[in-house]
Order: C-alpha cells, then structure tokens, then sequence
C-alpha cells in the first residue's frame, strides 16, 4: 500500500505528516482518516477518529481506534488539496 503521504510518530497524541509538496502539519488526537482496505470493524472508505497513536515493532506505527490497535497502512490522512 503507497501512502500520498508520509506520517511520522510525533508522540501518543500526535503525528507530523509530510505532504507530497513537502509541506508539514502536526495533527493531534483526535484526528480523522479514512480507511482505504477494509478490516473487521470498519469498511473501506469509512472516516474514523484516532484517539491514540502507538509504536509497533511490526507495523511501524499503529492508530488507537474504537478501542482497538489497526496499522496506520490502512488509512489515509487528506490535509493537502
């Protein structure tokens, strides 16, 4: 999965996001993304909050949504139009 983007750990509460043109943004919880393959709970396409962002060893970086831990691989973050 290609991301337009690039989404970097900031801290629990927020991530910095790099845009294609190279502009930044720190985005802080709640944040809203948009899931882009669908998974157990949320289909594609759906909008949801993230209310926590978490480190993982396997996926690099994961969103804390509806209780659960998901890959941040799986949504996207529309910023910069």
């Amino acid at each position: 999965m290609s991301h337009p983007e690039v989404v970097k750990y900031q801290d629990p509460k927020s991530v910095l996001v790099v845009g294609q043109k190279g502009r930044i943004a720190q985005l802080y919880c709640p944040f809203r993304v948009q899931c882009i393959q669908p998974l157990e709970q949320i289909p594609k396409d759906t909008w949801v909050y993230v209310e926590g962002v978490f480190l993982h060893p396997r996926y690099k970086l994961t969103y804390w949504i509806n209780r659960r831990l998901y890959p941040y691989q799986y949504f996207r973050i529309e910023l910069f139009h």
